[in-house]
């Protein structure tokens, strides 16, 4: 019984740093090609929200980025897939990231994690994920190291 109100603290909590994500469209006018940003676990948030909105601006709004949420299914077609998720207690990879990884396009994926260390590196299936902390202070940091990896596999 002395456990029940932790319990429910940290159930609180959880329920508070995870949003569902908001499916949505950043269109371009004239799209040189397509991102579809997969949102693992259907948890967003505020600071994700700011990266992505960041980096539709920092690829000069030529590309149009899709916020699907990954876990209802396949991922819709596009150019590149930017898989957005967040390390899980321990440090562990979500099982999820790795199937999607699994069955998307080699050599079309970048790994956008946040995780609490944004100095460690972490990889999953042979991809290297950008890392940050989300702090409000990093979104544009954070945007500019993305549209760097998505550059060099854009079309």
């Amino acid at each position: 019984m002395k456990h029940i109100p932790l319990l429910l603290s940290l159930l609180l909590l959880l329920a508070a740093c995870g949003q569902d994500v908001q499916e949505r469209t950043l269109a371009a006018e004239n799209p040189r090609g397509t991102i579809v940003a997969g949102v693992m676990a259907g948890h967003g948030s505020d600071f994700k929200d700011q990266v992505l909105a960041a980096l539709f601006d920092k690829l000069d709004r030529q590309y149009t980025i899709e916020v699907r949420n990954a876990g209802k299914g396949a991922l819709p077609p596009a150019d590149v897939y930017l898989l957005v998720d967040e390390l899980w207690a321990g440090g562990k990879m979500n099982k999820q990231t790795e199937k999607a990884l699994d069955a998307l396009p080699e050599g079309k994926v970048v790994l956008f994690i946040t995780a609490g260390d944004a100095k460690a590196t972490y990889t999953a299936d042979g991809v290297e994920a950008v890392t940050a902390a989300s702090k409000d202070a990093r979104v544009d940091e954070t945007a500019e190291r993305l549209a760097e990896c998505l550059k060099l596999i854009l079309p």
